[in-house]
């Protein structure tokens, strides 16, 4: 693979090996293909939004010409970043820089920096290849989505299943009502001589009815950067 852009390593603040260092730009180099990369290490006393934007513009590009990200490490401020530019922005966006920082921020708290460091640029590879990032948040949301579908077809079935047992009891509410009034018939047909005509079902199961539309009623109802030109996140540690 031909390398595009610089990839630059500056440990000022001596956290690395320098295996670690060796092992740290065979995992860079990757990224050189999509902008320039670096990682920084600083005690520098002044805010983190100064020293990203002065990082870049002078170790990367001056005239903001190219893609490029930071990662550094700032041991006055004790926060992680990753800071980017031009191309880079869209897939490293300020949520996407900010899990991948709040995630490994607990190398950096635990002095393992070699480690934070080698994490981070791999996911932000990960990133830079298209690849969606499995956030909190989205992972929440999957699951969320998943619960929902599941809720409400277990809604529709319970409500089938209601309104397919409200309809037998009606009908046979109505056979047994039938059943009476011919009995009833038969009986005074037997005392008087004469033969009474049946009520029909549906007037005699009025109130049936009217239940069962109310039950079906009831199961309806239960139904940091922008500013200067670029974009990044932090994490403390």
């Amino acid at each position: 693979m031909k390398n595009e852009y610089p990839i630059i390593l500056l440990d000022e603040c001596d956290l690395l090996t320098a295996e670690e260092e060796a092992d740290l730009l065979e995992i860079m180099r990757p990224l050189s293909e999509y902008g320039a990369i670096a990682f920084w290490t600083t005690w520098e006393k002044y805010s983190v939004d100064l020293k990203q934007v002065e990082f870049y513009d002078e170790m990367i590009s001056p005239e903001r010409s190219y893609s490029g990200t930071i990662f550094f490490i700032d041991m006055y401020n004790r926060e992680i970043v990753i800071f980017s530019r031009g191309d880079n922005e869209k897939p490293i966006n300020r949520a996407n820089a900010y899990a991948i920082t709040k995630d490994v921020s607990h190398f950096a708290t635990e002095k393992q920096y070699y480690l934070c460091a080698a994490e981070a640029f791999t996911r932000i590879h990960a990133l830079l290849q298209g690849e969606m990032m499995a956030s909190p948040m989205r992972i929440i949301c999957s699951i969320f989505a998943g619960m929902m579908a599941g809720l409400i077809a277990t809604f529709f079935i319970v409500q089938k299943v209601s309104i397919v047992r409200l309809k037998a009891q009606h009908e046979k509410t109505s056979l047994r009502n039938l059943k009476v009034s011919i009995d009833y018939n038969e009986l005074e047909r037997k005392k008087t001589g004469s033969t009474r005509t049946p009520r029909s079902s549906d007037s005699s199961c009025s109130s049936c009815g009217s239940r069962s539309s109310g039950g079906g009623g009831g199961g309806g109802g239960g139904g940091g950067g922008g500013s200067s030109g670029g974009s990044g996140g932090r994490s403390s540690f």
